[in-house]
């Protein structure tokens, strides 16, 4: 898995790199600040019509522009005035999918997921031998 990449957007060059848990948890705590309606957005986004993700999308920035910026600026470390003043849309998507390039979002969640499934296992197993034992 690659831990960095470079994306070029007019005359600046940013390294993209995977965010170390510090950054991890600023990250998540600007996201947790979205409202309840743009994380439902996020989280059921349809990708597989381009018109409804295109609705969805544009739902999400006209209700929470600042904090999607702010979120986008800790991911990349691109100050957020740059990306306000200098840059559009398609530069935000080519920095967002760098993002979720290096870090693998998908694969964080299936690890999480396995790695919970594991503990609840195994806390089940202590249960019954305790009340077994």
């Amino acid at each position: 898995m690659q831990t960095q990449t470079e994306v070029k957007l007019d005359n600046d060059s940013y390294f993209i790199k995977k965010m170390p848990l510090r950054k991890y948890a600023a990250f998540l705590e600007v996201l947790d600040e979205l409202p309840q309606e743009v994380k439902k957005v996020f989280s059921s986004a349809d990708t597989s019509s381009n018109d409804q993700f295109f609705n969805s999308i544009f739902s999400v920035l006209s209700k929470s522009f600042p904090q999607v910026v702010k979120l986008l600026s800790v991911a990349t470390d691109v100050p957020e005035e740059k990306l306000m003043d200098e840059y559009g849309l398609l530069e935000a998507a080519i920095l967002l999918k760098a993002v979720f390039e290096v870090n693998d979002f998908l694969a964080v969640k299936n690890a999480l997921v396995a790695a919970f499934k594991g503990i609840k296992t195994q806390a089940t197993a202590t249960a019954k031998d305790a009340k077994t034992g």
